[in-house]
């Protein structure tokens, strides 16, 4: 039986919120908010009002596209790859309380995706540009279960991390739109073009800073990345892959916009291949021609620290200070790796947060 913390703290996840947060407002509780247009829906108040036995679906217009269709179609194309490694069982309803779309766990730790009617009869142009809306905005959703992101973690994601996770579910929204015939890289926007850009947010790479989500730019360049990795014929995007995808980030790093090279790596991570991925990377920082070599680094750091090789880790990632200093994601990343070391590593930890500190505060 499930605990009140566990009811309370539940991690709910939405296509679009229009908010920022500051660092000073982050706490061990997940962020509650799941909607975008200035909706605040907790995961309480989703519950009690969207549950199976609450809901009444409302009756689609005459010439509506059926949700619940292409829900039904995005599974069935999922379930059709042999490899697949997800059950993909599914709750699929529809619910006013959410702005578009949420994903979610109920007490039971069923999955749910929850979705708004009223939205989707907003969304406007032909049938066939509705249709790719609509299943843009449930790969999305489907994405974030597929990733463990609506898990109740022990450590709670900030808003980094929370970015990231946005990004990786666009990026499976066009690896998921990529497996319907005749779909184009616009097929695969058609999602991320129902949110308004007048009124989202963030407008800019310095409101990102401290939101949730990505600009929209980083939405689109995320989509387009997944959709395009699908379509690579040498080493083509699978399913199996996104199976081990948050705990290595499979899709592009932050900022750096998911180059064929990164994405060499984090394929390599998906699959296990470790001192692959430190070989191909240390051939890349041989090449005058890469930028942002710091990330490069951090791969190895990663790729060092899964092999329970501390030393090289923090090594690795130190390299990747150098050539970035002052970075807020690196810097955690090595506090976070010194604070398992010795005991002056540990004291070396306690400075750099300091130093995050008054980062935040700035």
């Amino acid at each position: 039986m499930k605990s009140k913390h566990f009811l309370t703290t539940m991690l709910v996840i939405g296509l679009n919120v229009a908010g920022l947060i500051t660092y000073g407002q982050m706490s061990k509780v997940p962020e509650p908010m799941v909607c975008s247009f200035n909706c605040s829906n907790s995961y309480t108040d989703l519950q009690a009002r969207c549950g199976t036995g609450l809901i009444t679906a409302k009756p689609l217009p005459p010439t509506a596209v059926n949700p619940f269709v292409e829900f039904d179609d995005i599974v069935s194309k999922l379930h059709k790859d042999n490899a697949n490694p997800f059950p993909l069982i599914y709750t699929f309803l529809p619910c006013e309380v959410t702005c578009n779309a949420a994903s979610t766990r109920d007490a039971s730790s069923r999955e749910i995706i929850y979705y708004n009617q009223d939205f989707i009869n907003k969304i406007k142009g032909t049938n066939e540009k509705i249709r790719w809306a609509i299943r843009c905005i449930i790969a999305h959703e489907i994405g974030h279960h597929f990733m463990g992101h609506t898990l109740n973690d022990s450590d709670d994601p900030d808003i980094h991390e929370r970015r990231r996770r946005e990004k990786r579910a666009d990026f499976f929204t066009g690896f998921v739109i990529s497996q319907y015939e005749g779909a184009t890289v616009n097929s695969a926007m058609e999602g991320i073009l129902t949110l308004d850009r007048t009124t989202y947010i963030p407008r800019d790479d310095a409101e990102e800073d401290y939101s949730i989500y990505p600009t929209l730019e980083h939405r689109i360049e995320a989509v387009k990345e997944g959709f395009l990795a699908a379509s690579d014929t040498q080493n083509p995007l699978v399913v199996s892959m996104f199976k081990q995808i948050d705990s290595v980030a499979l899709v592009q790093a932050e900022k750096y916009g998911g180059s064929s090279i990164f994405r060499m790596i984090e394929k390599m991570f998906a699959l296990g291949n470790l001192t692959g991925a430190i070989k191909y990377a240390d051939e890349q920082l041989k090449n005058e021609a890469i930028k942002n070599k710091d990330q490069l680094w951090q791969y190895k750091s990663i790729a060092y620290e899964i092999s329970n090789n501390s030393g090289e880790a923090i090594k690795s990632q130190r390299k990747a200070i150098e050539l970035n200093p002052g970075n807020f994601e690196q810097l955690s990343r090595l506090k976070g790796l010194l604070e398992m070391g010795s005991l002056k590593q540990k004291l070396e930890a306690d400075k750099i947060k300091e130093l995050l500190s008054i980062q935040q505060r700035l």
